[in-house]
């Protein structure tokens, strides 16, 4: 038996049985038993590659298991559109890319087979899998999982400010459901973990974490990051709740963003690279300024692996990851220092390294005018 109630020799029976398989096709067991994360009521996600089928013979369907009311989802690829894929995947390897406009060069049921392929459990020519997932880079498909979940969290943040800004607070919070699940993608990415996620979310963030240490900062008071992530969920019923509901949202997805770009990293990279702009006259920051924020109009931005900081309407400047990281946290009510710790707490790099690093980032905001007046104390 495997997890709740797979049995892999019943699935090879009825594999037989109905497709006559042959001792150069390849089975496995993917989807949510794989992953740990089946319930008793899911279905047995099968995949069967055909050394020979044609593409008539492709495709989806339900299968029923003998004396057992949960049927098997059988999912029938030819093993010329697995070596086609897997070609994709090298090619993108190879091109070094690593945004999400090469992410959307696989569609959606051409990610869900890798992660599937990836994570397989063997049912028929175990040695002819090992082979073929060995082609899956699980790596580059976090790391564009990833580039992807940034890229919708930023646009989905500027979405955010243009419903707020209009009075539709429903609107808001679609705007904010849609970052919270962009924001999970995020931080299940950034552990390496390659699956689409969709209605599993939730699911695969309890399984994920389970062992792992999560931020205290990213939990705020709730026992488990699943636990602050459905909180997160309810939405409000009027509109007076809207504002903070938002601010919750968008700092969670902030935390998210500044794990995935510092978690375990021990040395940061305190650069910061302008493309359209030079100081002439560097200067340090107001001694009075202790609640940083970023002026009105600022935006950041993810595109083509790559963050960068809008003065909209003026200037376009490049970041590097760690500056973005300390961006997303100035939000006028919170201290340097509380950037500082909270930037600690995500990551294992030195407290005086991140101490210059975020001194060397507001000099270069004032220098811009991208700081605004400090609105708390």
């Amino acid at each position: 038996m495997l997890g709740h109630h797979v049995d892999i020799t019943l699935v090879k029976s009825v594999l037989r049985t109905r497709f006559a398989l042959d001792d150069d096709d390849v089975a496995y067991v993917g989807g949510s038993v794989a992953d740990g994360i089946a319930t008793p009521w899911s279905d047995v996600d099968v995949f069967l590659i055909r050394h020979g089928a044609e593409a008539a013979d492709d495709g989806m369907r339900l299968v029923p298991m003998p004396h057992d009311d949960i049927p098997m989802d059988l999912e029938v690829w030819s093993r010329g559109e697995v070596e086609d894929l897997l070609g994709k995947l090298r090619a993108l390897r190879s091109d070094s890319r690593s945004d999400h406009r090469a992410f959307m060069r696989l569609s959606d049921d051409e990610r869900d087979f890798l992660h599937s392929l990836a994570i397989a459990i063997p049912v028929h020519n175990e040695d002819r899998l090992r082979d073929l997932q060995a082609d899956v880079d699980r790596d580059l498909l976090a790391k564009l999982s990833l580039a992807r979940a940034l890229v919708g969290i930023t646009n989905s943040q500027t979405d955010l400010l243009g419903w707020l800004s209009s009075g539709d607070w429903q609107s808001v919070g679609v705007a904010c459901q849609r970052l919270l699940d962009f924001s999970a993608s995020a931080l299940l990415a950034a552990i390496g973990c390659t699956h689409p996620g969709g209605k599993w979310l939730t699911a695969l963030l309890r399984s994920e974490f389970r062992d792992r240490p999560v931020p205290p900062r990213l939990l705020a008071g709730a026992k488990s990051l699943t636990d602050r992530f459905y909180a997160l969920q309810a939405r409000p019923a009027h509109a007076g709740a809207v504002d903070g509901y938002a601010r919750a949202c968008v700092g969670f997805a902030n935390l998210a963003v500044a794990y995935a770009q510092t978690a375990g990293v021990e040395r940061l990279d305190s650069t910061v690279r302008a493309v359209l702009w030079s100081p002439e006259s560097p200067r340090s920051p107001s001694d009075g300024r202790s609640c940083p924020a970023l002026s009105c109009g600022a935006q950041l931005r993810y595109d083509s692996g790559q963050w960068y900081l809008l003065h909209v309407g003026r200037e376009m400047y490049q970041v590097n990851a760690t500056a973005a990281a300390m961006v997303l946290l100035l939000d006028g009510r919170s201290t340097e220092q509380d950037v500082l710790d909270v930037l600690r707490d995500l990551s294992s790099a030195d407290r005086d390294q991140l101490a210059r690093s975020l001194h060397d980032l507001l000099m270069f905001l004032e220098n811009a005018n991208l700081l605004a007046p400090c609105e708390a104390s």
